[in-house]
């Protein structure tokens, strides 16, 4: 689906624009349409990341939601060290470098 970042950037400033262009949507017609967070996702999904450290928080909501649709799992920090540290005993004790903080 996706080869490069660029991917992801076109198809979510796609996104955008249709959002911009049609107004707000109600019902059945905001579930159908995609939106820029259910793109990064996906995105992440596609390059195999098998789950996401970061804080929760206004901005990032709607892309900590799409993830989860998605069934990455999710580790809520209390601050950007916090995040980075779990992320880096993980990647050291499980071997998994697929991980990604947000």
């Amino acid at each position: 689906m996706f080869t490069s970042h660029v991917d992801l950037i076109r198809k979510a400033l796609r996104c955008l624009n249709e959002q911009n262009s049609k107004g707000p949507q109600r019902g059945a017609a905001a579930v159908a349409q995609p939106t820029v967070a259910s793109v990064v996702a996906e995105f992440l999904l596609a390059r195999s990341v098998s789950r996401v450290f970061g804080l929760l928080g206004g901005h990032i909501i709607p892309i900590w939601d799409a993830a989860v649709q998605l069934e990455i799992p999710l580790i809520d920090a209390p601050d950007e060290r916090s995040a980075a540290q779990v992320r880096h005993q993980q990647v050291t004790l499980l071997f998994q470098a697929t991980l990604i903080g947000l």
